[in-house]
């Protein structure tokens, strides 16, 4: 739906649909934003039978998830080799001080909500094309839920005795509450999550989502490692799972979307 009344540039006053339109522009791939603006309106169409039926599914799937870890009475396994070394987390632990501790907890806990609501922004300027993402999206969430939980690793902060600080908890004692698995080490969703957004940026052509995936990936790579959350083979299955899985479901996507639109064609 087109809303010329309410979003049309040269009378819009109101402050609320101002700032509403440039976030959507702003969200939106360079080329489709300056069509916005030259034809002085701004269009929204994001309620479809695809995009409802996959944001049904993150609601089922994120129920189940939820519930499922809170009330699982989860065994951890305790890896051991160098690919479970806590020997970096060891190292940057030694350059501990006050402001990064505080830092360091407060981002593995709000990065990760800053991080996600750029990527759904990201996703609902997309309109039609939103399920594309949200699948993407999907299939990464099932997956990292799924070997979390079959996996069972517990993370260098919940193995007594190996020298690493909990720092997090030190910190900010309340996020150990938002954590629902806690040996669920493999893989790394603050990992993961840059991953999405960079794949997410790079697939609707939108750079600055490309650059601050990058960011995020480097400081969520210091933060989960310098908290003791995860070792470094946690980050490196989620280099593997989190591509294969988001540019699958992107790919199946698209065949699924192409495949439709033969058939409307009467091909």
């Amino acid at each position: 739906m087109k809303l010329k009344d309410l979003f049309t540039f040269e009378r819009e006053r109101n402050v609320f649909t101002r700032t509403f339109t440039r976030i959507w522009l702003f969200l939106k791939p360079k080329r489709e934003a300056e069509a916005a603006l030259r034809k002085k309106e701004l269009s929204i169409d994001i309620f479809t039978a695809r995009n409802a039926a996959v944001m049904a599914l993150i609601f089922a799937w994120a129920g189940f998830y939820f519930l499922y870890q809170y009330n699982f009475v989860e065994t951890p396994n305790y890896y051991h080799g160098p690919l479970f070394s806590v020997a970096p987390n060891l190292f940057l632990q030694q350059f501990r001080f006050d402001a990064l501790d505080a830092f360091c907890s407060y981002f593995y806990v709000y990065g990760m909500a800053l991080l996600y609501m750029f990527f759904w922004g990201m996703a609902f300027a997309s309109e039609r094309k939103m399920w594309k993402l949200a699948l993407g999206f999907l299939a990464c969430w099932i997956a990292q839920g799924t070997l979390q939980l079959a996996i069972g690793c517990a993370s260098p902060i919940r193995i007594p005795g190996n020298g690493v600080d909990f720092i997090r908890y030190e910190v900010f004692p309340l996020s150990e509450s938002m954590i629902g698995i806690k040996y669920g080490a493999i893989p790394s969703g603050h990992v993961g999550a840059p991953v999405i957004l960079f794949l997410a940026g790079w697939l609707r052509k939108i750079k600055w989502a490309q650059w601050m995936a990058l960011g995020f990936f480097i400081a969520f790579w210091f933060t989960i490692l310098y908290l003791g959350e995860h070792y470094i083979v946690d980050g490196l299955v989620s280099l593997v799972v989190y591509p294969t899985m988001f540019l699958g479901a992107w790919k199946f996507a698209t065949w699924y979307e192409r495949r439709h639109a033969r058939k409307g064609r009467g091909c």
